[in-house]
């Protein structure tokens, strides 16, 4: 079966970002010859409408860094988000993990998260059975399962 021919953009939502519809995958590797058709269906079914909200946000918000700005817009409303690793810092107490986040967020701009702080604030802020398991295993003198602890995080 074929295709059928891409958007045109005037056909897409102006206004809002939540119409927006990420392009199907192809299901084998493209054609070199229809990599050129794949790339402008791609553009003008997910770039181009994307693009317009943002620089309308830019345009109404008047940020003062705009580029930065739209920058932020695409990275966190594009259906296809970059996946970034996380990784972990593990230590025994006073060996620096809190020296080593605090510079690594302020050199790159990493988030930097501590699993205790996470944990508390689900205690404090919900009656959910995760806070609960978690208020039971602290009065227990247990460890919080591995599983509860990524799921927050």
């Amino acid at each position: 079966s074929t295709d059928p021919p891409p958007q045109s953009t005037d056909q897409l939502p102006h206004d809002s970002i939540e119409n927006l519809q990420p392009m199907a995958k192809p299901k084998e590797q493209p054609k070199l010859s229809e990599t050129g058709e794949l790339a402008k269906r791609y553009l003008t079914s997910t770039v181009a409408p994307l693009l317009r909200v943002g620089l309308k946000q830019v345009a109404s918000e008047k940020p003062s860094d705009p580029i930065g700005h739209l920058a932020d817009f695409l990275e966190s409303h594009h259906p296809n988000p970059v996946v970034k690793p996380i990784y972990f810092v593990f230590g025994v107490d006073g060996s620096g993990k809190n020296a080593l986040c605090e510079r690594l967020q302020s050199e790159f701009n990493w988030k930097w998260l501590e699993a205790g702080d996470v944990l508390r604030s689900e205690v404090e802020s919900s009656e959910s059975f995760d806070g609960k398991l978690i208020t039971e295993c602290i009065e227990k003198g247990k460890s919080v399962p591995t599983e509860v602890t990524i799921k927050l995080i």
